[in-house]
């Protein structure tokens, strides 16, 4: 079973905090009207603490982990 990061554009309010936060793992998209996972499998301990870190300080409640 894989796990990974999605962010739900319906939920994301384009605050930007997983960005400023965690650049390694997001980024705005070309005109910055979504914002985009950039590494969105979570493989190491890393990716799981950046992932659990997001989380909570997205306002709009938007990003999440999934199982697959």
């Amino acid at each position: 079973m894989s796990r990974r990061i999605v962010v739900d554009d319906d939920l994301c309010l384009l605050a930007g905090e997983c960005v400023y936060n965690h650049p390694e793992y997001f980024a705005w998209n070309d005109d910055e009207s979504a914002v985009l996972v950039v590494k969105p499998d979570i493989v190491t301990e890393a990716d799981e603490t950046h992932a659990s870190q997001a989380i909570p300080i997205c306002p709009g409640g938007a990003i999440s982990i999934v199982e697959d």
